[in-house]
């Protein structure tokens, strides 16, 4: 799967018809930013090599964003880090990521 949400051949395509239409899509503004985040592995070990964990990364960044628990822009997935391009509207769940992280 490409960083852009596309899937990779033999997988389900995106569902197009469940975003909503451009008079509710968010706004970014400087009072509601969206926010470039990178994870890079230990020692920056390259975990994301295997088709089999990358598709792990994409299916859960595709489930949180269905579930609504955060919304996203974009990502990529490199071979010892990722990169995601969220919204910065939901401060308490970003706050509930960090805690999940640690």
């Amino acid at each position: 799967m490409s960083g852009d949400g596309f899937a990779s051949p033999g997988s389900s395509p995106p569902d197009f018809a469940a975003m909503p239409p451009l008079e509710v899509m968010i706004q970014i503004t400087r009072s509601k930013p969206c926010y470039y985040l990178t994870s890079v592995a230990h020692d920056r070990l390259p975990v994301f090599r295997l088709d089999l964990i990358k598709q792990i990364v994409c299916d859960a960044w595709c489930e949180a964003r269905k579930s609504g628990e955060i919304l996203i822009f974009a990502y990529v997935i490199m071979p010892d880090h990722s990169h995601v391009v969220t919204d910065g509207h939901r401060e308490i769940i970003s706050k509930r990521m960090i805690l999940k992280v640690h």
